[in-house]
């Protein structure tokens, strides 16, 4: 792995966005107007400590490093609004899903004003998932010998991990500092999770 190019730090909003909103389900957090801002306040936070407290490091054999980095390269992907090409495909797909809550939908636009005031690239492509794009930014970073860690809890994304590309999974820490709490997955991980290695 060339440790000359900074990494990339990739986040899967929705991704956050739905682990904040019903991580507070019993006791959602609400502005002055009564609106729930949980998954706002979340996502916020995570930005924040990512920004000020750093995110983790790995060295090239796939160790956590002892030291976080500001990230010079971070952006958030969204999925696109409306079918993907996998409806198109298979006309079923995720039609047994249950429908997000109205109150968490209205939490979106003001993560990406937040985002936007930032100046935090926002991701989106017409006919794509968030983890479209995150998986081909990753390999791209693979090619290039760039390291790369994508912020969140998709099971799918695990497929990804390997060769410079990590998963920092929310909600467990495996580093003893402030900020917000991220589990450094790799391919030793996914292989003592799953029983297969990721890829």
């Amino acid at each position: 792995m060339n440790t000359q190019k900074a990494p990339i730090y990739l986040i899967d909003a929705y991704g956050l966005i739905y682990r904040f909103y019903f991580a507070f389900i019993s006791r959602p957090l609400r502005n002055s107007r009564g609106e729930n801002v949980s998954a706002l306040f979340g996502f916020a936070r995570t930005i924040s400590s990512l920004l000020n407290d750093g995110a983790p490091l790995a060295d090239a054999q796939g160790n956590l490093l002892p030291e976080r980095i500001r990230p010079d390269h971070l952006a958030v992907a969204f999925d696109a609004p409306g079918p993907t090409f996998r409806h198109q495909k298979y006309e079923a797909y995720k039609a047994t899903r249950q429908k997000a809550p109205e109150d968490l939908h209205a939490q979106v636009p003001l993560v990406k004003q937040f985002l936007e005031l930032l100046k935090i690239p926002i991701l989106q492509v017409s006919g794509y998932e968030a983890d479209d794009i995150i998986a081909t930014i990753a390999e791209q970073c693979r090619r290039e010998g760039r390291s790369c860690y994508t912020i969140t809890s998709d099971k799918d994304l695990l497929q990804l991990v390997g060769d410079g590309i990590y998963q920092l999974r929310p909600g467990k820490s495996t580093l003893p500092q402030e900020g917000i709490a991220l589990e450094l997955v790799g391919p030793e991980q996914v292989k003592a999770e799953w029983g297969v290695p990721p890829t």
